[in-house]
């Protein structure tokens, strides 16, 4: 204190300054490194995190419209409409080849690798089970097709959901997680 003492008022401001000055630079840098950290969150979400739950749901939308219009081929009273049943089933299929290809891209774990891989083998399962159904149909044995369906393609098509179905909450927990993140970083800048 003696030391402040013998300061004169204008040393003490002087000091005063500086002290305040320093510690609005501590706060700019904490403030700096928190926001950076939220923004990076923030990208990872729009990046990666929507983009792959939008892959997930449209796959298992696709693959549950794609069992059901193989249902409503067998319902089709003309082989028009059966044709064009068939050519939206071909159509679902490649929708779902593309977000499947996108997810194994961005996989990068080896755990999340091995588990499109399953999901890679059962819907390859689903499509060869689809494909024998598909040929039950265009012999226009539609009651075998049906018997099909209901034996194999819908127990197939099942193992295919609940794999997405996993998967989607798994992505769930991890963009939740992000958010979470943001909120704390945001909220300590707030305090801060």
């Amino acid at each position: 204190m003696k030391l402040l003492e013998s300061f004169g008022i204008t040393r003490r401001l002087y000091l005063l300054s500086f002290a305040l000055a320093g510690g609005l630079g501590l706060v700019a840098v904490f403030a700096w490194a928190n926001l950076s950290d939220v923004i990076r969150q923030t990208h990872k979400v729009s990046a990666e995190s929507l983009p792959h739950q939008l892959r997930l749901a449209n796959m298992e939308l696709n693959v549950t419209r794609s069992s059901l219009q193989l249902r409503h081929a067998m319902l089709a009273r003309t082989p028009g409409d059966v044709a064009a049943t068939l050519a939206d089933i071909a159509d679902k299929k490649k929708l779902i080849d593309a977000d499947q290809a996108a997810l194994e891209k961005a996989a990068l774990t080896s755990a999340e690798k091995s588990d499109y891989a399953a999901l890679v083998q059962a819907l390859s399962t689903f499509w060869q089970i689809a494909g024998q159904n598909v040929a039950l149909i265009e012999q226009g044995n539609k009651e075998g097709g049906f018997d099909f369906l209901v034996a194999k393609t819908i127990p197939a098509r099942n193992v295919v959901l609940e794999m997405l179905s996993k998967q989607k909450y798994h992505q769930s927990g991890a963009l939740a997680d992000s958010v979470s993140a943001v909120v704390q970083d945001a909220t300590k800048t707030l305090y801060i």
